[in-house]
């Protein structure tokens, strides 16, 4: 388990990530419901776009971590500001999925809130759910995020105004309940921004003023200003919502009260057993049957308060009911092989399985759900690796 002071210190250094995570969103106007779950009402704010979901979608449940060991948002300080040591101590206090997941969730959200908190008075560490996800990065476009909760439009509108120290935007827009703001030069991978570092209203550490959308219940950042257009464009019917794969899995993933999510398209990350490399190498060499196809699928980490112990979750949308069947037939007999070809990766760190390790599977329809438990108490930074492992597909 990481240390205290060490969360502290990772969530200090690694701020220099936001820039390839920067935040933004969407919603589809008439298209979000108050009876949608937190994952689908996360959907209903992306488009169905490959360009914008190709590699993945990272999100989050924060309402459902707080409620399931009784902790509340810290309030930001005398000043209004919100420092990184309470962001650190509130990350550590949530439960073990949040700790571990700090480079796709702690880092990124906590560089964010620090900007909108100390610029525009909106404390994020209260909000419900994030989400990240890449957005046509080889076109020099870095990453994008988005937080849903605690926002209202006309408070930040009127931060915004207000704040003398803040230079004026290079761009004004409103597109329906979204308003549009950005400062300094367009964000790109390519190289650093020219603008002050760590300044008001919104400039990251790279030197990025970014380029904001919020309206009320939602706040989205990005260094440039295309995944903010493409995302608060997206119109009823066009959302991620709409796709019934997508849609689908996210449904499960509510059931299974998911806490941290990774969700990915058919064309998404994957590990293939036929690849030219020592993961592959290894599983073969441990042999057993693989997994074949599957469409759109997710891995996630849940939280078990009475025994406070984190699990895995893995949702797999298959084309068939025949093909979900034959993989939840497979996915048993993977487990061990699964674990040996990881405990044979010299670079493996802790991924939180072992050989008493349990997995249980179950079909709905065309729809695969399986829970994975060992007896960590974290999943580990190499979790993600050994579902890579787990999830090989001919």
């Amino acid at each position: 388990m990481l240390a205290h002071s060490h969360l502290r210190r990772l969530v200090i250094l690694g701020s220099a990530l936001l820039a390839l995570l920067a935040l933004a969103a969407c919603d589809s106007e008439d298209e979000a419901s108050d009876e949608s779950g937190p994952y689908v009402r996360i959907l209903e704010l992306i488009p169905d776009d490959p360009e914008v979901v190709r590699g993945g979608i990272n999100m989050g449940d924060l309402a459902l971590a707080r409620e399931l060991v009784g902790v509340e948002a810290p309030p930001p300080g005398a000043d209004g500001t919100v420092g990184q040591e309470v962001i650190g101590d509130y990350f550590y206090s949530l439960p073990s999925p949040a700790r571990q997941a700090r480079l796709m969730t702690t880092i990124p959200f906590a560089q964010f809130i620090t900007l909108v908190s100390d610029s525009l008075g909106v404390n994020l560490l209260e909000s419900d759910q994030w989400f990240n996800l890449s957005f046509q990065v080889d076109a020099g476009h870095p990453g994008l995020n988005g937080v849903i909760g605690n926002v209202e439009r006309d408070a930040v509108q009127r931060a915004i105004e207000a704040c003398d120290s803040c230079d004026s935007p290079a761009l004004q827009e409103e597109r329906g309940e979204w308003q549009i703001y950005g400062w300094g030069e367009d964000g790109s991978v390519a190289e650093p921004g020219s603008g002050p570092r760590f300044s008001p209203p919104l400039y990251d550490d790279l030197g990025f003023g970014g380029r904001i959308a919020f309206k009320d219940g939602t706040i989205v950042r990005a260094p440039s200003i295309a995944p903010v257009r493409a995302v608060a464009g997206v119109e009823a019917g066009e959302s991620l919502a709409a796709n019934e794969d997508f849609r689908l899995v996210a449904e499960h993933l509510e059931d299974e009260q998911a806490l941290w999510v990774n969700l990915f398209p058919a064309e998404g990350w994957r590990l293939s057993a036929s690849a030219d490399y020592p993961d592959a190498e290894a599983l073969r060499e441990a042999g057993g049957d693989f997994l074949g196809p599957f469409v759109t699928w997710a891995y996630a980490q849940g939280y078990d308060a009475d025994t406070e112990r984190a699990y895995n979750i893995v949702v797999l949308a298959h084309e068939t009911e025949e093909d979900a069947e034959r993989s939840a037939e497979i996915l048993p007999t993977r487990l061990g092989p699964a674990i040996e070809a990881a405990r044979a990766n010299p670079r493996m760190g802790e991924f939180g399985h072992d050989e008493d390790s349990t997995i249980d599977v179950r079909t709905e329809g065309r729809i695969l759900i399986a829970t994975i438990r060992g007896t960590a108490e974290m999943l580990g930074p190499s979790n993600q690796t050994f579902i890579g492992l787990l999830l090989a597909s001919e």
